[in-house]
């Protein structure tokens, strides 16, 4: 049986079939491991912030156009011909590898890989959302023989309501604090929840809309980028509503709205918290599992414990946390022909 394994080193997430080594987002320091691939799924820190320790000229590094915008503005420097951008749906074989990627529809430029060893095709999610929002369309369905899954909210604690029921009592609040008179304060990440924010504030409240200047650069991004239009606005100075970043003090005058997954169980001071999230949710997380139905999963980040034990209790597909050291992978390769065959089962 062909020799294969998933690992989570210091360096970050390591595919590796014995002679090739493929590191995805690299957010921890050290050596141990050199890449013969870097894979970069979305420019937040704590999927990026390692690029520099691992990187050396001569290891490409694939992310998409917007990524490596978003990088570059964070002063991570590549050689150019190691660059490798992709956008959903593109594909390229380095070093006998094939990888494919697909949408994630997390932040700006967010990308989960499709990575075909040729006798195995493994699934990596990184940081991504199952539902659809205002501004971006929920994440593709992987074809693969094992799913590396981010579990973030891999616990039912955080089945969040569904968009259309949470943008139904946000406009209510947001209108209800306009109404009396306030400026309303509306804080998420500056990368991703942001842009969301600035949109949900024109379509719900309308009225002068000023962003941060962080937040601003972000919205420029995204709607180069998308063609989405995200809304009248100006950056800095103070309007109707304010869009902050969710560590960012609260606007003078206002009330003050959060928008986190972690509002589900987590109380904030002096502020009305809503769990509008950009990761997939517990129920989102186990329809995309069993839609894609691999033969086994490797839950990578968050609840690993929890949503793997889960897997194996209620869906009976073979499931365990990332292990921090090498360990053989066990597939059936007859499975994974046969899924070759019939591709279209998981839509």
């Amino acid at each position: 049986m062909p020799r294969f394994r998933i690992f989570l080193s210091s360096n970050g997430i390591v595919f590796s079939n014995g002679s090739k080594n493929v590191i995805a987002d690299p957010a921890g320091s050290g050596s141990e491991i050199v890449p013969d691939v870097i894979l970069i799924s979305h420019a937040h820190t704590d999927h990026v912030s390692g690029l520099s320790d691992i990187y050396r000229p001569g290891i490409p590094v694939i992310m998409s156009p917007e990524t490596y915008r978003l990088i570059r503005l964070n002063g991570y420097k590549l050689r150019s011909s190691d660059i490798i951008l992709l956008s959903p749906g593109e594909n390229i074989i380095l070093n006998g590898i094939e990888f494919l990627a697909r949408h994630a529809g997390h932040v700006i430029g967010s990308l989960m890989f499709e990575i075909d060893f040729g006798n195995i095709r493994i699934g990596y999610t990184g940081d991504f959302n199952f539902e659809s929002s205002v501004i971006m369309r929920r994440a593709d369905i992987l074809d693969c023989d094992f799913l590396v899954i981010d579990a973030t909210y891999g616990t039912p604690k955080y089945s969040f309501p569904p968009r259309r029921i949470l943008y139904r009592l946000i406009r209510k609040k947001l209108r209800e604090a306009r109404d009396e008179g306030y400026v309303v304060s509306l804080h998420g990440y500056a990368l991703g929840k942001a842009q969301e924010l600035t949109r949900l504030a024109w379509e719900f409240l309308g009225g002068s809309i000023s962003v941060e200047k962080k937040v601003g650069i972000y919205n420029r991004i995204f709607e180069e980028s998308s063609g989405i239009v995200l809304g009248p606005y100006t950056i800095g100075g103070l309007g109707d509503s304010f869009i902050r970043d969710i560590s960012s003090p609260q606007a003078p005058r206002s009330k003050r709205f959060i928008f986190t997954g972690w509002a589900a169980t987590r109380k904030f001071d002096n502020a009305i918290a809503f769990p509008l999230s950009a990761h997939s949710g517990f129920l989102t997380l186990v329809d995309f599992v069993e839609r894609i139905d691999p033969q086994g999963v490797i839950v990578a980040y968050g609840f690993t414990s929890f949503f793997s034990k889960y897997l194996r209790r209620e869906l009976d597909i073979p499931s365990y946390p990332i292990p921090l050291i090498p360990r053989e992978l066990e597939f059936n390769p007859i499975k994974t022909a046969d899924r070759r065959l019939n591709k279209n089962h998981f839509y």
